[in-house]
């Protein structure tokens, strides 16, 4: 199947969160980001996302590089940008905790696609490593 766009091979699921709101397809993005480690134990993140699409004549697309929204008639290249935090508990070698939160603001192409929602997403997580 010829999708005429970037192919990751095998992406994370989980390569700009967990909230996983589209793959790494047609997509530049600019991702910094900062740990402080509070003790042995605790780290907290953040990170800031910024997502354009590469192409214009190209949508945006799952993980499993199922295509989301096409790029025709849309001429916006600024999907969104993205806000995370994160605090993770390690509370012996073999389990650990986090919860993180996701604000994710919708840009031009995602309002003019029709589908622009902003979103908040949090989890908590445990973690048992063996």
């Amino acid at each position: 199947d010829n999708i005429n766009t970037f192919n990751p091979f095998f992406p994370s699921g989980a390569y700009f969160g967990l909230a996983a709101l589209f793959g790494p397809v047609n997509l530049i993005d600019f991702h910094p980001s900062f740990v402080l480690s509070l003790s042995k134990q605790v780290e907290w993140n953040f990170d800031y996302d910024i997502f354009w699409r590469h192409s214009l004549n190209d949508g945006i697309y799952t993980n499993n590089m199922r295509l989301i929204y096409t790029g025709r008639d849309n001429s916006h290249r600024f999907i969104g940008h993205q806000l995370s935090t994160e605090v993770s508990y390690a509370l012996s070698r073999f389990i650990s905790f986090s919860g993180e939160f996701k604000w994710f603001i919708t840009g031009e192409y995602l309002d003019t696609a029709g589908e622009g929602e902003n979103i908040l997403f949090g989890m908590l997580s445990m973690e048992f490593t063996f």
